[in-house]
């Protein structure tokens, strides 16, 4: 049984049809990409996924339960957790206080500080700076607090919205190297939508190609790296 399946997906806003028939999956312990090109309806399939939007028709189920309908902190209370593109901290909130409102569907205190310790062991220079107001952080800070934040919900599924939007390609380097963790070190699959297929393709075992709410390619890595539409999309033109 898959993590998550996606089946034969169908949203829209209003009369704006999004996905057209959207089917994907992901197995414990994966590294899934979703590559694209903007308004593709990347961020949407995370939104629908995370509760956050509304589904017109088709399925999503996750650790065999069928949450398709299911609000937000439903979904996230059983093992869901979205870290949204642009990172969204919240402003006039603390390091620490960002951190807390990511465990806001737990319920035992214990625990929750445990895991605000174990974030603070992963990401040391949070806790240099657990005192300062969130916004106040680097784009690289700020994005591995956004990373912290959706995992002290104990996720077994993370999805991350463009990682890398914004940062250095040093940091990028850096990013890649956190997402690797997330599966390795918090045990956490991970449903990564990027636009820089660089970095989806370099931690990614498999992916899929999304173009105008639609799935164009879908494989392995090396399957994905050799889809015609791929390269029409990624590769740079040569003049004619």
């Amino acid at each position: 049984m898959s993590l998550l399946e996606v089946r034969d997906l169908h949203t829209a806003y209003g009369r704006t049809r999004v996905h057209r028939g959207v089917s994907i999956t992901i197995e414990k312990g994966e590294i899934v990409a979703v590559l694209g090109p903007n308004g593709s309806g990347k961020t949407t399939l995370l939104g629908a996924i995370a509760g956050l939007l509304a589904v017109s028709d088709g399925r999503i189920i996750f650790s065999g339960d069928d949450v398709t309908g299911w609000t937000a902190d439903r979904v996230t209370k059983a093992g869901v957790s979205l870290v949204p593109e642009g990172r969204r901290i919240f402003p006039g909130m603390t390091v620490r206080d960002n951190l807390a409102l990511g465990a806001y569907t737990r319920s035992t205190q214990s625990d929750v500080d445990e895991d605000l310790e174990r974030m603070l062991d992963y990401f040391p220079i949070l806790r240099e700076r657990l005192g300062a107001q969130g916004t106040d952080l680097s784009g690289g800070q700020q994005q591995m607090l956004a990373i912290a934040r959706g995992l002290m919900a104990r996720p077994t599924l993370i999805l991350l919205d463009e990682p890398s939007l914004g940062l250095s390609p040093v940091l990028v380097q850096e990013i890649e190297g956190i997402i690797r963790g997330l599966r390795d070190e918090f045990g956490a699959s991970v449903l990564l939508v990027e636009q820089n297929a660089g970095l989806a393709l370099g931690v990614a075992e498999r992916g899929y190609l999304m173009q105008t709410g639609a799935i164009a390619a879908e494989g392995s890595l090396e399957e994905m790296r050799n889809s015609g539409v791929m390269q029409e999309l990624y590769l740079p033109k040569t003049a004619s």
